[in-house]
């Protein structure tokens, strides 16, 4: 497995208020953050805020309609993301697993 290299996004995870060591990040600031660090890629192309809303309402889906993460689980499909994990349903209930890349980043034992 390839190494991580540390996120610009962790120290804007740093910077926010914690209570008890847990940080909420909601939608708006998730999509401000991921469209902050996509204007500093390397590829050029330019992402902007509301692309990113858009794209994770696609995805996860909104209260009027849902994403196609939803519509693959109620299809009964996993989706896969890399290595950052996968959902599932299991018992009628979408569930989360972890990939690899993703725990051992969590964990601090990215190699």
């Amino acid at each position: 497995m390839r190494p991580v290299p540390p996120s610009p996004m962790v120290d804007a995870w740093q910077d926010r208020p914690q209570d008890d060591g847990i940080v909420d990040v909601d939608k708006t600031q998730l999509t401000e953050m991921t469209a902050r660090r996509a204007a500093d890629g390397p590829d050029g192309r330019q992402l902007g805020a509301e692309d990113i809303s858009r794209i994770l309402d696609l995805l996860f889906g909104t209260m009027e309609e849902a994403g196609t993460i939803a519509e693959a689980l109620k299809a009964r499909e996993t989706v896969t993301l890399g290595s950052f994990g996968s959902f599932q349903v299991s018992d009628g209930d979408a569930t989360f697993r972890p990939g690899v890349a993703l725990t051992e980043y969590l964990r601090d034992q990215t190699r």
